[in-house]
């Protein structure tokens, strides 16, 4: 069956940096953090990111984690072939970055939210194109719609996507998870402490070729506690699955590779967002 997961292990934003005009106290720099606490943040709707490297890299992707964007924000990303950013080869017009309606949390309304990333708000944005060399990157994000008045961000990812050969299995999805506290109380009602939230996709991959197999194993044994991208429906035409099966987290328990069959293995992996 033809594939849709795509990750992104290696983080090219690591070697090129990240610059951007930002707020006091708030530098792109921080887009490389990823702390949820330690954000970025323009002086309004719009900024310009950008970065550069002496040496070719690829990439075919590019996320934003935690971001207070709207859904209407829009990102322009231009690829150059060499590091002053002069001689264009790749521009990907402006396209939507957040494709789902933001969340809004109970007790909170849309402009709170939006920035509540530890509990559940906020959104990720995401930008996909063809895999292309380059030496410097700019991006452009316009958010006319921003209900903060300016734009934040938490961490960036850019690089290479990556796809099994087959799918995710059936019955792959969403964890919500959260570290509320319940007690009954003597009267018998039951109270509540809110605590954080946060998602998880438990991945079952039962069908891997020795090429994905390989290439996964050694991946996972080198990516440590770096965060890489996990998307299950990359592109989706509903916006909203799209959104909530996408993810930069990180792998934090352990995972076994198990062998089908002379090239045939197995893993279950479940990817902790940020």
């Amino acid at each position: 069956m033809p594939n849709a997961a795509r990750f992104i292990f290696k983080n090219l934003a690591k070697v090129t940096g990240v610059n951007g005009t930002s707020a006091a106290g708030y530098p792109a720099a921080n887009l490389l953090n990823s702390d949820k606490a330690v954000t970025f943040r323009a002086t309004g709707k719009t900024v310009t990111l950008t970065g550069a490297y002496t040496a070719p890299i690829t990439a075919s992707g590019l996320a934003l984690a935690h971001t207070n964007f709207s859904s209407s924000a829009t990102g322009r990303l231009r690829l150059y072939s060499d590091f002053a950013g002069t001689v264009l080869v790749r521009d990907v017009a402006a396209t939507q970055l957040c494709n789902a309606p933001p969340v809004e949390l109970e007790g909170w309304n849309l402009a709170q939210s939006a920035s509540a990333y530890a509990y559940g708000g906020g959104a990720d944005a995401r930008l996909w194109f063809d895999e292309t060399t380059f030496r410097a990157w700019r991006l452009d994000i316009d958010d006319v719609n921003n209900m903060q008045g300016y734009l934040e961000a938490a961490y960036l990812i850019l690089g290479q996507h990556w796809s099994p050969t087959y799918d995710i299995d059936a019955g792959a999805g969403v964890k919500l998870c959260n570290s509320d506290v319940h007690k009954r109380t003597a009267a018998g009602s039951l109270r509540s402490r809110a605590g954080l939230r946060w998602r998880e996709l438990p991945l079952d991959l039962s069908d891997l070729t020795k090429a994905d197999f390989t290439y996964l194993l050694r991946k996972l044994r080198g990516q440590g506690v770096s965060p890489f991208l996990c998307a299950l429906y990359p592109e989706d035409d509903d916006a909203i699955l799209d959104a909530e099966t996408t993810l930069i987290g990180k792998v934090t328990e352990e995972s076994e590779f198990t062998l089908n069959g002379p090239d045939s293995f197995a893993t279950k992996v479940t990817v902790r967002g940020l």
